[in-house]
């Protein structure tokens, strides 16, 4: 969490970045949606909402957002993982920030970009059927995404 403290017209005002982490990625008009919400959230939060700038994960299967504002008052890092969670950020995440915090770390909110240990799956998983299921969505997902791509290029060739 960045946060730097501004003085204009004699009142201080501080401003944050939450960061927002998403494990997929929802249509577009979801994340306009999402962005309204935001806003009010912040509003009703009393902070004012700057600006929302989102980037695709390193990994490409997920979004990472960045949600600028200003608060009158400083915000505490409860406050701040608090407000990430209700931005819908991966409760995962929240739940590792809210430890870090109660231990104390400086560098409490980290948004990785590359996977440093990944579990090896014990056949119990493998055989899951739940899982199983996901996985053969998702390999049907990247099929059509794959598609969409090729019948893109050949309509903007030349005819």
């Amino acid at each position: 969490m960045s946060i730097a403290k501004l003085k204009t017209k004699g009142r201080t005002y501080y401003k944050y970045v939450i960061q927002v982490d998403w494990d997929f990625i929802p249509p577009e008009h979801w994340i306009e949606k999402w962005k309204e919400i935001v806003k009010l959230i912040m509003r009703h939060m009393g902070l004012s909402t700057v600006e929302i700038i989102k980037h695709k994960s390193d990994s490409q299967k997920g979004l990472h957002h960045w949600i600028h504002v200003y608060s009158r008052r400083r915000l505490s890092e409860d406050e701040l993982n608090m407000l990430s969670w209700l931005c819908g950020d991966d409760p995962i995440r929240v739940m590792i920030n809210n430890l870090r915090i109660q231990r104390g770390v400086p560098k409490w909110n980290i948004l990785f970009s590359k996977v440093i240990f990944r579990r090896e799956i014990d056949e119990k998983c493998k055989r899951c059927r739940i899982r199983n299921i996901l996985l053969s969505l998702l390999e049907e997902e990247e099929k059509h995404e794959k598609n969409q791509v090729g019948n893109n290029i050949i309509n903007k060739m030349p005819k």
